[in-house]
């Protein structure tokens, strides 16, 4: 007999299958991962093996090197001085690596401190000054100033009075000199010519009776030589005249040679003497045209200082308000002055331009600020 099957079992049939490839499929599954783990098992060192090769490594290790860079958290800002302050040194380094520091607080201070400080005392001062000027002029000239100012006046003038008849008196001596060193050199010149032209009248007759003498002596040496020839004297006699005549020639040669001498010589004495006279008109002329010039300028100078020791007066005799107004702006420019010296000052401290912590110092004391800043 043959079995049908029936509806029922017809429909269970799949759901066996489906169940019979799962056990299946998880019996591979777990047949494989048993032999993967067997295989990793194997592959695992023993620890004692482990820690031998750690060993030998770390006597092997010597130095470890790693390329990297630390950055902060926050942003990096060079703080540096500022243009105006270019080229200057730093004096005093006020923090160090790793410090934290304040909005405000200074940090180093440059080398122009100091002088900037004393700028500032001078643009102080002279502010001071310069109240004290306004708080003058606001109170008007005293009257033991006006009286001052009036016997400055007075002596003034009479400083002037007084130099000028001095400079007057200077310049009628200088030409009382020039006159009498004119005169007195005019004389000397008169008696050179006056002595030249007696050496020369004697010294002409000298030669005039040189002249005699050398006739008388050819005569008598002609005579004497006719009286030789005739043989009625010696020979030596007729000599004798004949060398005579020749000492009368020379005597008469020396006597006119004389009288050349004379000429020349007291010329030149009458040349020098008159370059000299030339000389006494010339510097003496010069004296009296810089003493006159001096008196020029005392008389103009003097008079200057009157017309300015005048104005004077009027100005501290009277209180304008231009004068009050010009006051206070010297004590407006000077107020000025003293608030950029102090910004000056305040540019040699270079402070914290917000809370931070210092990562690096690029300038050290006696160093000029470059490029990286201070720190």
């Amino acid at each position: 007999m043959v079995h049908q099957p029936t509806a029922d079992g017809l429909s269970s049939t799949p759901s066996l299958v489906k169940q019979l490839l799962v056990v299946a499929a998880v019996a591979t599954l777990g047949a494989a991962g048993t032999t993967g783990y067997t295989i990793w098992r194997s592959r695992i060192p023993h620890p004692n093996a482990v820690a031998a090769a750690a060993s030998v490594a770390a006597s092997q290790l010597t130095t470890v090197t790693a390329l990297g860079r630390l950055e902060p958290r926050g942003e990096v800002i060079k703080v540096s001085a500022s243009g105006t302050a270019e080229g200057n040194r730093i004096d005093r380094l006020l923090v160090k690596e790793g410090d934290r520091v304040k909005t405000g607080q200074a940090i180093a201070i440059l080398d122009s401190r100091d002088r900037q400080q004393a700028a500032l005392d001078q643009a102080q001062e002279q502010v001071r000054v310069a109240e004290a000027n306004l708080a003058k002029v606001k109170a008007g000239a005293k009257n033991g100033e006006i009286q001052a100012q009036k016997a400055t006046i007075s002596r003034l003038s009479a400083d002037r009075s007084n130099e000028i008849t001095a400079q007057q008196a200077i310049v009628a001596r200088l030409e009382i000199d020039r006159s009498t060193e004119i005169a007195a050199q005019q004389a000397t010149i008169a008696r050179i010519r006056a002595e030249q032209q007696g050496e020369i009248q004697t010294q002409q007759a000298a030669i005039a009776r040189l002249q005699a003498e050398l006739r008388n002596a050819i005569s008598e040496d002609r005579r004497y030589s006719q009286l030789y020839e005739q043989g009625a004297i010696s020979a030596s006699t007729s000599d004798s005249k004949s060398l005579a005549a020749e000492t009368a020639q020379q005597q008469l040669n020396e006597g006119k040679a004389k009288l050349n001498q004379i000429r020349q010589s007291r010329q030149q004495q009458i040349n020098e003497a008159q370059a000299k006279l030339n000389q006494i008109q010339q510097s003496r002329q010069q004296q009296i045209n810089e003493a006159q010039a001096k008196l020029s300028q005392i008389q103009q100078s003097r008079q200057q200082q009157i017309n300015e020791a005048a104005a004077n007066l009027d100005r501290i005799a009277e209180v304008r308000p231009v004068d009050i107004a010009a006051a206070a702006a010297e004590v407006s420019s000077a107020a000025t002055a003293a608030k950029q010296a102090k910004a000056n000052l305040d540019l040699a401290y270079i402070r914290a331009p917000r809370d931070a912590q210092v990562l690096k110092i690029h300038t050290h004391p006696g160093e000029r600020v470059g490029n990286d800043g201070i720190v």
